[in-house]
This record gives C-alpha cells, sequence and structure tokens, in this order.
C-alpha cells in the first residue's frame, strides 16, 4: 500500500483518530484507514500517487465472507446447506453493508470528489456498503486475521441474530434460483428493460425469466435492487400457484402457527374465566335478589298482618260503638235500665212475702176457729 502518515493533514488526522475510536480499533499506520476511505472521485481529483479503496474492498469483500461461513458453520443449530447460503448471502448483501455503513456513520469520513458530493453520493448505498468492506479490508492488513474477525463479528452480531430469527429480509434471488435449479433444471435470467432519470438518481426496470414464463417488473435504484424486486415478484407468483415452500418460510410459519395457538390458549383462558367471573357475578345477583325478595315477601306480609289487625281493631271499635248506640235508643224508648230492675224485684218479693201467710199465722188462725 503506498502512501504514509506523514501525507495526512492534521485536520484530517484528527477525524481518523475519532472514527477509530467510535468503533473502539487501533489502526498502527492511519494511512492504511484513509485509503479505505478515499473514494476514486477524491483521488482523480487530486495530483500524486494516492491510492482509492477498490483494492481493499476487493480483500475486505472476501474476507467478510470467510468469517460469516465460519460463524454459520460453528453454530450449534443445524441448517442445510442451501440455507446457509442464503443467510451468507444476506449478510454480505448491500442493503445489510448500507445499514452497517450508516450505524457506524462510517459516511461522514469518506474522501469524495466534488462531482460526486454534489451529486449525492455521500447517501449512496452502493458506495457506503462498498466502504465498509474497504475498512474490513484494511483493518485486515494492519491488524490481522484475529483483530479483524473480531471487527466483523461485533459489525455484523445484530444483522446475523435477525437473519437467525427470520426476521432479515429474505435474499430472493437466492431463493429463486435454489427453487428454480431444483424444479425447472435452469437458472432464473434477469433483463433490464428500462432505465429512468440522472446517474445519480437512475431507476432500474428488471425482469426475470424461469423457463419458459418471465416474471416482474422489479424497479429499484440500482441493478442488484431492481433485480431482488423482480426476483420477489416471481417468488410471490410462484408461492401462489405452485405452492412454493421454503425453509425458512417454514420455520417461520410454524413458529407463527404456535404463537398464534398460545395467543388462543390464553384468550381462551380469557374467556373461560371471564365466564366464570360472569357466572359468579350472576349467582351472587340471584342470590341478592333472592334476599331482597325474601325480605321484600316478609315486609310485606308484616304489612298485610299490620293492615288485617287494623281492621280487626276497627270492627271491634264498631261493634262498640254499635252496641253502646242501641243501649242509647233502648233508654230513649223508656225501657228500664238494668241497675233499676233489683230493686223493683227486691219490692215485689216483699210485697209478695207480706200478702201470703206464714205457717204459724195459719195455726193461729186455725185454733181461734176451733174454739170458736
Amino acid at each position: 500500500m503506498r502512501g504514509s502518515n506523514k501525507n495526512i493533514s492534521k485536520k484530517r488526522r484528527q477525524e481518523l483518530v475519532e472514527f477509530q475510536r467510535s468503533l473502539g480499533i487501533r489502526f498502527r499506520n492511519l494511512a492504511i484507514l484513509n485509503t479505505a476511505l478515499s473514494h476514486k472521485s477524491y483521488v482523480n481529483e487530486l495530483e500524486g500517487d494516492l491510492e482509492n479503496y477498490e483494492k481493499l474492498e476487493f480483500l475486505g469483500d472476501s474476507f467478510l465472507g470467510l468469517v460469516v461461513s465460519d460463524y454459520l458453520y460453528n453454530q450449534e443449530i443445524y441448517l442445510k446447506e442451501g440455507t446457509l447460503a442464503r443467510i451468507k448471502s444476506y449478510v454480505v448483501s448491500e442493503s445489510t453493508l448500507y445499514s452497517v455503513g450508516k450505524t457506524i456513520n462510517i459516511q461522514k469520513y469518506l474522501l469524495l470528489g466534488k462531482g460526486e458530493e454534489k451529486s449525492g453520493g455521500r447517501h449512496r448505498k452502493a458506495l457506503i456498503g462498498d466502504s465498509i468492506e474497504a475498512l474490513i479490508g484494511a483493518y485486515y492488513i494492519d491488524g490481522g486475521f484475529s483483530k479483524a474477525r473480531k471487527l466483523v463479528e461485533w459489525l455484523f452480531a445484530g444483522e446475523i441474530e435477525n437473519v437467525e430469527k427470520n426476521r432479515h429480509v429474505k435474499d430472493y434471488k437466492s431463493i429463486l434460483q435454489e427453487y428454480a435449479q431444483k424444479r425447472y433444471k435452469v437458472i432464473p435470467h434477469y433483463t433490464i428493460i428500462n432505465t429512468e432519470g440522472p446517474d445519480h438518481r437512475r431507476k432500474f426496470y428488471v425482469n426475470v425469466t424461469v423457463g419458459k414464463r418471465t416474471y416482474g417488473p422489479g424497479i429499484g435504484e440500482s441493478k442488484k435492487q431492481a433485480e431482488q424486486n423482480a426476483a420477489s415478484v416471481a417468488l410471490g407468483d410462484l408461492l401462489t400457484h405452485k405452492r412454493l415452500r421454503d425453509p425458512n418460510i417454514e420455520r417461520s410459519s410454524k413458529h407463527r402457527q404456535t404463537k398464534s395457538l398460545k395467543t388462543k390458549g390464553l384468550k381462551t383462558r380469557g374467556r373461560q374465566t371471564k365466564s366464570l367471573e360472569t357466572k359468579s357475578l350472576e349467582t351472587k345477583g340471584l342470590k341478592t335478589r333472592g334476599r331482597q325478595t325474601k325480605s321484600l315477601e316478609t315486609k310485606s306480609l308484616e304489612t298485610e298482618s299490620r293492615k288485617s289487625a287494623g281492621r280487626r281493631s276497627e270492627r271491634r271499635r264498631g261493634d262498640d260503638l254499635t252496641s253502646k248506640s242501641r243501649q242509647t235508643r233502648s233508654l230513649q224508648t223508656g225501657s228500664t235500665p238494668s241497675s233499676e230492675r233489683p230493686a223493683k224485684d227486691h219490692q215485689s218479693k216483699s210485697r209478695r212475702t207480706k200478702s201470703l201467710p206464714t205457717n204459724g199465722d195459719e195455726a193461729d188462725n186455725h185454733t181461734d176457729k176451733t174454739k170458736g
């Protein structure tokens, strides 16, 4: 590698040190790191023997594939060769590299030419992905295999985890190619049918042919993205009409089914609990209503008994009043009151006693008559 630390300005040196600290790494030769961040548009505008990052990108691409393959091979779970290839192709894909580059903010430290800067190259997907591969290649040269491996594992750990949990964006091209080779013994053929827009904002339209059928178009800002989208269109049609099955898709569907069954079970349990609670509440309500009904019946019976007692007392009062009124009427018509009757009876008895002669008187009268 040509270039030395002496050719790096003080300001640029500070930027490179800041970038190293953010990654938790340290280059012995900052010139290699500076080369890994130098785009060809920048080098072409300068005079001198500077290099761009393209060779480092080539080396970093190969090293990244090796480390990811070794990592997947040493996993405890068993995966088929086709599945391992799909996972690797996703981890080293342009979209993943772009995501990793944005995460570490590598675009901030890139050296670009004026034309590339004006056209928005600093945020271009392919350019950021290439610079990540160049960074990996540069650290491999400067620090060796072990350090570069740790850097790769640190940068891509989250993406590999997403693949293992099946939460990643699928590599539709690999899935379609594997299916086409197994079923039709052919390889999918991609064709660019149209392009639109300027060079820095171009859109590509791609069709894919599998056997005798053509699918598409897939639209993207790069050829790779358009091809992926075309493969996605083809797989969507094949999944519908040919009942295509993919091991990763099957595993995710089974996982979803298990989750749905668990969710249904929880819902059923919840409904049963709710029904039991409702029944207990209804039972309590019925008991409460029964008690209320009983209390109301008791109250009504007490009220009726009170009313009947009142009616009886009123009848008794009425009878007393009628008897009194009858006595009053008899007094008014001249009838003797019961209190005077014993006295008259006594007088009549005494009169009768006087009129009737006693036995002694009768004897005296009889003797007188015999004497005369």
